[in-house]
């Protein structure tokens, strides 16, 4: 299989490399830039188990929404494909305030082998996804997150927030979080003001990557998550699977059979007028008043979208059971019923429970009432009928389908502080239940795990399933995250900025002119976000970096790897953060390089960067 380098790195980190330095220190020992050479084969630091006892969170409610806290093992039944399963493990816990983790464990611990018995939960793992839109107004909604955070969340609870394309780490000092919601609240709505009318334009259409953010928004982000004592933030990917979009292959399907239909009734003559007519009724049908505004919602669409695999990506390693509230103005419209099956079986295969808000009311009725959030398209295209959009599920109905299919609660039509207020009372108590598969065959399908309850009137909420594959126990933490930090930042087409380096790029002469010359790599690297600790009056950290030559087809034709171990006085720091902390790399190719891309990343802070740079 041909690895493929710019702007996508798959698979990055799992490279072999081998590092050649050019930097040392000018001043007296010890010295203050040391590079260290890293083994050529990078290994995941984790191993994998086979799945054997499959643990349920389960939470059942009475017909008032109240959490039914007086069943007993002998009242659930537990079917996986069909077939019934016998309880091997059973508890009932409800959580209580405890004492709040110390500093040094506020990030949540990886996840573990199961053993024979599961340990009732102690605390929540929150991750709180704000979406696209207007969602402080008209009800408040970020104030009911503030109030959600500051009232409602137990002190042993963690939590983070996920907006635009950051996501902050994950704190059980709760006031951390209220300061970005704040600053979230104030700033939001102008920034959604600017994103609206650029999406809304020609501009995204010409931009290589048209469901980025644009550049220009960014230092507003910034402003949002950046300020003095603000909790640690990182940039998210954008864009996943652009070029996999599943909304491209529906829309193709479409349009062919609505061309075929046009054909046959003798309407070649005026296929533009047809086209565009095409246009403005999909424009119609998805509630949108233009096409132009079609085409911004579906950017909105996909950014929504992002954020909830990201989510699931960055807390899929966790332990336990994790909880991700994921707020919108008009819930998320997919093009494609199996979108919500995807999200939602990788949450469920993770223990993510997806709890969903609508915080601007319920969506209104469109097209004189023939499509509203709850309509359903399923069936072909029937050409004598007015025409419809490839759309399955409705914004409100998906929101609701990717709570029921991940056991948690869904909110479409109450007040966001209600609907937060019952995420926090149905979190409070669960029954944990563990099970060993009666069908022993491995498949690496999707297994569907259903549980019922012998009593009635009562609604059960529990994850639909789980992939029967070898689950990934993450080893040494440090180690893991870089390796997971390293692989995301080389996997997305847009620069990462968290860690700021600059790039000169050039090609030394070769000898033998069929061996191409080597690639020479100077950076500059900014300290300020560096975590250096203070040790014998001087800053103390290590930078991990990746460099990557790429041909012009995209293909990996050299890359080097190591660490920069940095022991600073304060008179270097001063300088280096004018200047930049300088490192040069020189890099054996096997073919003519066009671009060169590089990858820091601090494993202290647990931030990284990228630049991408022709080779000159």
């Amino acid at each position: 299989m041909t690895r493929r380098f710019v702007p996508v790195l798959g698979g990055v980190a799992a490279c072999a490399m081998t590092l050649a330095a050019a930097l040392q220190a000018r001043q007296a020992p010890p010295p203050q830039i040391q590079t260290q050479t890293q083994s050529a084969k990078q290994e995941l630091p984790a191993f994998r188990s086979r799945i054997t006892l499959v643990p349920l969170d389960v939470r059942v409610l009475d017909r008032d929404g109240k959490p039914v806290t007086d069943l007993s093992r002998d009242d659930f039944t537990i079917l996986e494909n069909n077939e019934p399963q016998a309880i091997a493990m059973f508890s009932a816990s409800g959580l209580v305030p405890e004492a709040p983790p110390p500093q040094s464990q506020f990030r949540p611990g990886l996840r573990q082998a199961v053993g024979a018995q599961l340990a009732p939960p102690r605390g929540r793992t929150f991750l709180l996804i704000v979406g696209r839109g207007r969602i402080q107004e008209p009800f408040d909604g970020v104030g009911a997150l503030v109030t959600f955070v500051r009232e409602r969340l137990l002190p042993q609870d963690r939590v983070a927030v996920l907006a635009f394309n950051r996501i902050t780490d994950f704190t059980a000092n709760h006031e951390q979080i209220v300061a970005v919601l704040k600053r979230y609240a104030e700033r939001h709505e102008r920034i959604e003001a600017l994103l609206e009318q650029f999406e809304s334009g020609p501009a995204p259409q010409y931009r290589k990557c048209p469901k980025c953010l644009p550049d220009f928004i960014l230092p507003k982000i910034d402003e949002v998550f950046r300020f003095p004592g603000a909790i640690v933030s990182r940039e998210m990917p954008q864009a996943l699977g652009m070029e996999e979009d599943i909304y491209a292959g529906r829309e193709r399907r479409y349009y062919d059979a609505l061309l075929h239909g046009e054909l046959a009734v003798g309407r070649e003559s005026n296929l533009s007028a047809f086209v565009d007519e095409v246009a403005s009724r999909r424009a119609e049908l998805s509630g949108a008043s233009s096409s132009a505004e079609y085409a911004s919602q579906r950017i909105v669409v996909s950014q929504d979208k992002d954020k909830l695999l990201n989510g699931i990506t960055e807390m899929r390693y966790f332990e336990g059971e994790k909880q991700i509230v994921f707020l919108a103005e008009n819930g998320i419209a997919l093009d494609e019923r199996e979108e919500d099956q995807i999200i939602a079986r990788a949450a469920s295969d993770a223990r993510i429970v997806l709890n969903t808000i609508v915080t601007g009311g319920i969506p209104a009725t469109t097209l004189k009432g023939r499509l509203t959030s709850a309509t359903i398209y399923s069936g072909p295209v029937d050409m004598s009928l007015p025409l419809a959009p490839p759309v399955n599920l409705g914004p409100g109905q998906v929101m609701k389908a990717l709570a029921e299919e991940t056991g948690g609660v869904s909110s479409i039509a109450r007040y966001p502080r209600e609907a937060l207020a019952a995420v926090d009372e149905v979190t409070r108590f669960e029954y944990l239940l563990g099970y060993y598969p009666a069908n022993t065959t491995r498949d690496g399908r999707f297994r569907d795990v259903r549980v019922k309850v012998n009593r009635p009137g009562v609604t059960v909420l529990v994850r639909n399933g789980y992939y029967d594959e070898d689950v990934i126990i993450p080893g040494d933490r440090a180690a893991f995250m870089a390796h997971q930090r390293i692989s995301s930042v080389g996997d997305t087409r847009d620069l990462v900025r968290d860690l700021s380096v600059s790039l000169k790029v050039s090609q030394a002469k070769s000898a033998n002119t069929a061996v191409p010359g080597d690639v020479i790599v100077e950076m500059k690297i900014d300290p300020s976000r560096i975590a250096f600790a203070q040790v014998d009056g001087r800053r103390v950290g290590s930078v991990e970096f990746r460099v990557y030559c790429g041909d012009g087809k995209e293909k990996i034709v050299g890359q080097t790897q190591g660490v920069m171990r940095l022991n600073l006085t304060d008179a270097s720091y001063g300088k280096y953060s004018r200047d930049g902390i300088p490192y040069a790399a020189r890099v054996q190719v096997k073919a003519k390089p066009k671009t060169v891309k590089v990858i820091i990343y601090d494993p202290a802070a647990d931030l990284a960067g990228s630049m991408v740079a022709s080779v000159r």
